[in-house]
């Protein structure tokens, strides 16, 4: 949350890889859908056997929302 409410600063997404399914979470529950966006084209870019599934449980959530 933390991360995502430090962007509200920022005209860039500043997350890193590892936190970015996190930050997705913590943007859609606060409505900061710029950061969604961001982070959710961030995903689609680096994504990778070893994230998938985080990704992937991440996005559900978003969406069942």
């Amino acid at each position: 949350m933390a991360i995502a409410l430090g962007n509200l600063y920022h005209n860039d997404c500043q997350v890193e890889e590892t936190d970015l399914a996190q930050v997705l979470l913590a943007a859609d529950y606060i409505s900061f859908m710029d950061l969604v966006y961001a982070c959710s084209d961030r995903m689609k870019k680096c994504i990778n056997y070893s994230n998938v599934t985080n990704f992937y449980n991440s996005a559900i959530k978003v969406i069942g929302s």
